[in-house]
């Protein structure tokens, strides 16, 4: 589920890179770059009602987007089904809709990301806990992991600055 967790994170991530790519317009006519940045906020606004949709149909009870692309509860769906066989098997589902709304990696963002991860792990293990090392695409398995421990909680705060890079990372900022 941390998959659907980083994914639902970029989510609302997505929401700021959309509204930087609306601000931006992609194009120095004035009068073409409302009509680019408004089609390009309906694709990401329908891509995630069609993974809310989907996860709905698998049981997981995502609310629609609003016409900002937020969608509201995310943190706390994102608690109550992770790590579940019910949400892993929803998010495999439903993957395909979110990867349309929100923007993918390149190779070299990857690799940032890994390396950030990398310092991650490495600082939560300073901190006591046995974080093992990102795989390849920079994901953090915590499997086995108690992230409501009192020692997981101060290492993940001692931490936390780490993790700010790779979300920027993530979402191609």
């Amino acid at each position: 589920m941390r998959k659907l967790s980083r994914m639902l994170l970029a989510v609302g991530a997505g929401v700021a890179v959309a509204a930087a790519l609306a601000a931006c317009g992609g194009s120095s006519s004035p009068s073409t770059a409302p009509a680019t940045a408004t089609s390009s906020q309906q694709r990401f606004v329908a891509a995630l009602t069609q993974f809310s949709g989907c996860m709905r149909r698998h049981g997981i009870p995502v609310p629609d987007p609003n016409s900002q692309g937020v969608i509201s509860g995310s943190q706390q769906l994102q608690q109550q089904y992770q790590d579940t066989p019910e949400g892993q098997a929803a998010l495999r589902a439903c993957r395909g809709y979110l990867q349309a709304a929100v923007p993918q990696r390149t190779a070299a963002q990857t690799q940032e990301y890994r390396h950030a991860q990398l310092l991650f792990a490495r600082c939560m293990r300073a901190h006591g806990i046995q974080l093992a090392d990102p795989n390849a695409s920079g994901d953090l398995s915590v499997s086995g992991i108690d992230k409501g421990s009192p020692q997981f909680q101060t290492a993940a705060r001692a931490c936390a600055y780490l993790r700010q890079g790779a979300r920027q990372i993530e979402i191609g900022g």
